[in-house]
């Protein structure tokens, strides 16, 4: 027979951990968000030739590593003290990744947002067509990506990894042109 306080308390400690997995998740979604929107700036920065704009993404990349380091610490402490099994471990490995992938993505803004700010003082050559285009898939690969992770959608994140023959197509086009 089961003890009654045994099993209150293993319910307590499932219920528990679901909650901080909700929040992990949820931080993830609150980093995502950051990093669509440094994305966002720092195209419109580049696109506009605003020195302000681009200034305004170089800082707003220091709240992305922020939030990496607390979605690490937090995984870390889960991982630790909960000895995760099967969805539990694979969701903290997950967000792990993603932290890791999603602060990488806000460099790459902060990037374009320095090399904007450069860019400001040359005459423009011809209108950006390719850069913008890219951007917008990435944009809706990044959407993609966290709705999958939130959904724990599998397929929907295999189809955002096939969707990166785009960018890689636009790319290499772009650096052929510039050469």
């Amino acid at each position: 027979m089961h003890d009654p306080k045994e099993a209150m308390q293993r319910r307590h400690t499932v219920s528990s951990f679901d909650q901080e997995l909700t929040d992990l998740t949820n931080q993830i979604v609150q980093m995502g968000a950051h990093a669509e929107r440094q994305i966002a700036l720092a195209l419109k920065a580049l696109v506009e030739r605003d020195d302000e704009l681009a200034e305004q993404v170089i800082e707003g990349d220091k709240a992305v590593d922020r939030l990496e380091e607390e979605i690490d610490q937090h995984a870390i402490r889960m991982l630790a003290t909960r000895q995760p099994m099967a969805v539990g471990l694979r969701v903290i490995a997950m967000s792990l990744k993603l932290s890791n992938d999603l602060e990488r993505i806000s460099d790459y803004a902060k990037s374009i947002a320095k090399r904007s700010r450069r860019l400001t003082a040359s005459p423009q050559l011809k209108p950006l067509v390719t850069i913008p285009h890219m951007a917008s898939v990435v944009q809706a690969m990044l959407k993609d990506v966290l709705d999958a992770y939130i959904d724990r959608n599998a397929e929907k994140a295999m189809e955002v990894w096939h969707r990166d023959q785009i960018v890689d197509d636009d790319y290499n086009s772009l650096f052929r042109e510039l050469i």
